[in-house]
């Protein structure tokens, strides 16, 4: 479990995104085309989530993400920890999402 305690959910999101791939017929409906996902675009969908689901759980939205535009998050940063062993294993291998995160927490 890594802590992401501070970050902010959209930069978070963001910042996986952009450190994946689109997988076989994913890259047809990356609407980026490769290049970076910018944080209010993130943010934009995690207000979205926040309309759709409108039970929240335990007050926060539900921020679970498998598949985003055709790129294998396989996330869920609701809370304070997260497991990155499914966004590692799709996305570079052992300790991906912590270099990502350790590059957020650098200031």
């Amino acid at each position: 479990m890594i802590d992401i305690s501070g970050i902010d959910k959209a930069t978070l999101l963001a910042a996986l995104f952009n450190e994946s791939k689109a997988q076989g017929r994913g890259v047809l409906q990356d609407e980026f085309g490769g290049k970076p996902m910018p944080v209010e675009y993130a943010q934009r969908y995690i207000d979205h989530l926040e309309s759709v689901f409108p039970f929240p759980r335990g007050g926060k939205t539900n921020i679970e993400i498998d598949y985003f535009q055709g790129r294998p998050l396989k996330i869920n940063i609701t809370d304070d920890l997260f497991d990155p062993g499914l966004f590692d294993r799709d996305n570079g291998g052992p300790g991906t999402a912590q270099k990502i995160i350790d590059q957020l927490r650098t200031p």
